[in-house]
Order: C-alpha cells, then sequence, then structure tokens
C-alpha cells in the first residue's frame, strides 16, 4: 500500500510525463524487449479509489508499520529504505486513501461502483493476490468479476505470477533478466457486446525492476 504511493521510471520515460517530486520515493524500472512503452496520457483523471483487503495494514500505527517493515527480506536494503522513505514522508497517512476491510473482497466492489460518478470508467487492479487464493477458490473469483465486467463492464486489471491462470491464453515463456517464477504477467480484461475477452499486455519483475511490454501500438 505504502508502495502504491510511489512514483515510477521508465527508463527515464516518466521525465515525459508528470514527475514526482524529487523527495517521492521512485522505483526505477527498465525496459526490455523490442516493443516500446505507449505513449504516457496525461489526460486520464483518477476521480475515486477503494482498496479492500480482508486484514489491511493501518498507516497510522506504529505497531503494525514495523511489522509491515518486518515482512521486507532481509537482505533487500533498497525497497527497505524506499519504504522508510515513504513513511518519512507519511504520503499514505497524508492522503487518506480508503482502505476497507472486508471478508468477501468481490462482495465489496459492487456496493462501491454504485457510488461512482456517471461516466467513470470502473478498474479492479489486483497485484501478486490472487497468488494466495485457494486453488478451489480462484475459477469463482474468476467467474465474478466476469460477471462484473459484463454487467457493470468493469475493466480488471490483473498482475500476478504465471502459475496464477485467469484466462486462455496463449502465453510464451518469461523472457527477461529474471526468473520465471519472479515474473509478472500484467492481463487486462473487459467486456464488449457481452462477451468478456483477456489480453496480455506486459510482463515485468514481480518488484518492477524490469518491463517487457507486449502489445503492439496501434499504427
Amino acid at each position: 500500500m505504502v508502495e502504491a504511493a510511489s512514483g515510477r521510471d521508465f527508463d527515464g520515460a516518466l521525465a515525459a510525463a508528470a514527475a514526482d517530486p524529487a523527495d517521492v520515493p521512485t522505483l526505477v524500472c527498465r525496459v526490455v524487449g523490442p516493443s516500446p512503452l505507449p505513449p504516457f496520457l496525461p489526460a486520464l483523471r483518477l476521480v475515486a479509489r477503494l482498496g479492500v483487503d480482508p486484514a489491511p495494514v493501518d498507516v497510522h500505527d506504529p505497531a503494525a508499520v514495523r511489522w509491515l517493515r518486518a515482512c521486507l527480506w532481509p537482505g533487500d536494503r533498497l525497497r527497505d529504505r524506499r519504504l522508510q522513505q515513504a513513511v518519512a514522508l507519511a504520503l499514505a497517512r497524508r492522503e487518506r486513501w480508503p482502505v476497507r476491510a472486508a471478508d468477501d473482497c468481490i462482495a465489496a466492489i459492487e456496493p462501491w461502483l454504485d457510488t461512482l460518478p456517471p461516466g467513470t470508467l470502473p478498474v479492479v487492479f489486483n497485484s501478486w493476490v490472487l497468488h494466495y487464493v485457494d486453488a478451489a477458490a480462484l475459477p469463482r473469483h474468476v467467474a465474478a468479476m466476469t460477471d462484473l465486467m459484463q454487467r457493470r463492464g468493469v475493466v480488471w486489471l490483473s498482475a500476478e505470477g504465471p502459475h496464477v491462470r485467469i484466462a486462455a491464453l496463449a502465453l510464451a515463456p518469461p523472457v527477461g533478466p529474471d526468473d520465471p517464477v519472479s515474473t509478472t504477467l500484467w492481463i487486462v480484461g473487459s467486456a464488449g457486446g457481452g462477451a468478456a475477452r483477456f489480453e496480455l499486455l506486459a510482463r515485468s519483475h514481480a518488484h518492477g525492476h524490469w518491463l517487457e511490454w507486449r502489445t503492439p501500438l496501434p499504427g
């Protein structure tokens, strides 16, 4: 949750977009592969957000923040420094982004959709969450998300390991300077004309060290 407040720098491409202040922790990502990144779209505007978690971390609780830091791998000094920088800046505390505790996270989504302003495109994003979902529960999750896509126009952006299959996609073996186990597949799902469709947008390192864009840009 704290790292979500960080900036991103894709081989310097961030300078072409709205760059964050220098004191904001930044995730540096190296672009690999033959496909260029799509152009940044500064016209897109985030009008509402909600985090849903069975056990959210309270960033106002010093003990909870210490526990979050203890979850970092001992040798990962870069992530530790970035986390401490984010906590020192009190980004999550200052912004007060809403996070709701819910035993059934899928059930919490639809009531939130009803609160969105007209004309808003709803996007549901999960990142290395389904990795921890029981294998028997994953098909039910996919079915529930597909239902939201078809009935409510939700766009589903999923960033999970290659072993979490949410769609019947023909996926080539991961490439890039890393072990396939640490690769994240960025899959977007949407519904047009009532039919759900899924597309592999990109592959990346699990912690964002590199990114390979997979979807060709329109000519």
